[in-house]
């Protein structure tokens, strides 16, 4: 599952870099990938860009550049950035931990944007959230349209 997972992401993210002049489809709702899975794809992309800066500083090299991605994407102040950063960290291990009480990631996720929402206020909230339905959620939609998934010809 993460492996598609992560084939999507990086389709999205080379779409969203890349893309930006590419028509959009018209939107369809029943077609639409919920909000909660868009901002868990967008977490768990901003904790691989994170760890790719730790990684790039251990080497000696910058790590900014990881890190500002979204930053200048949405556009955030740096302490906004640095809020969505660690609440998606936040979100990413409890999701991640074997735990008893066993939260569905849907759960997990809503109080993640829920925090977000507190932390960010309602302007800025609406602005990362217009980046997820406008610029981020297409190009996952687009990458999630393209993938071609083999056919048993035994059905």
């Amino acid at each position: 599952m993460y492996i598609i997972l992560i084939m999507v992401l990086v389709a999205a993210v080379i779409a969203l870099i890349y893309g930006k002049s590419v028509k959009q489809p018209a939107k369809q709702p029943a077609a639409q990938i919920s909000k909660i899975f868009l901002t868990y794809v967008m977490f768990i992309h901003l904790v691989a860009l994170n760890k790719k800066a730790i990684e790039a500083e251990a080497r000696g090299e910058l790590g900014e550049e990881f890190r500002s991605s979204y930053m200048n994407l949405i556009p955030l102040s740096a302490c906004q950035a640095e809020t969505l950063s660690r609440i998606a960290e936040e979100c990413i291990n409890e999701i991640n931990e074997e735990t008893p009480k066993a939260k569905k990631i849907t759960q997990i996720v809503s109080e993640a944007r829920e925090r977000l929402r507190t932390h960010l206020g309602e302007a800025d909230f609406a602005r990362l959230d217009r980046f997820i339905d406008e610029r981020f959620g297409p190009a996952v939609q687009r990458s999630v349209s393209s993938l071609q998934f083999p056919v048993s010809s035994s059905q």
